[in-house]
């Protein structure tokens, strides 16, 4: 006859795409998170995953992770994450705008505009958390985040 099709309730989402092609865990959320934040998260993570603490395994660097960022000042975002973030961002932003000049149709100048606003917008939200006394607090709470892997899910 034909092919029997297996059914699942599982959830199909964009980190099981990634597992089934073989990447070995992802890092997910089920709500939007903060794109500033996120960038901050993923550093800690991967300095805790590689240099912090001794090599932690991936629910330990997450946990890790988390902790550091809900308590972490606005004078340390400014002084250890700043200077990095504003860098990145100003030659995104150089190259965007070149993008911008050198576009050849209206759809193309709207996109990279478009970008060098975003850029804009992020460097003041970075000049705005630094001067907050903890910026990142509630960006990521206890179940925010969760890693897939091997098969299961590992809650944190």
């Amino acid at each position: 006859m034909g092919r029997s099709l297996d059914h699942t309730d599982d959830v199909l989402t964009l980190a099981t795409g990634f597992l089934c092609a073989g990447a070995r865990s992802v890092i997910s959320t089920l709500w939007s998170v903060d794109d500033l934040a996120t960038a901050i998260f993923s550093i800690l993570y991967h300095q805790n995953r590689h240099q912090r603490h001794g090599n932690m395994n991936r629910p330990q660097a997450l946990q890790q992770a988390q902790q550091t960022l809900r308590v972490m000042t606005g004078s340390i975002l400014d002084q250890t994450y700043r200077p990095k973030l504003e860098a990145m961002l100003n030659l995104n932003y150089d190259e965007a705008e070149n993008k911008c000049r050198q576009a050849t149709t209206k759809q193309e100048r709207k996109y990279w505009a478009g970008v060098t606003i975003r850029i804009g917008d992020t460097l003041d939200m970075i000049e705005y958390l630094c001067a907050q006394p903890y910026p990142l607090s509630t960006q990521f709470t206890g179940q925010d985040l969760f890693v897939m892997g091997y098969g299961r899910k590992i809650q944190h």
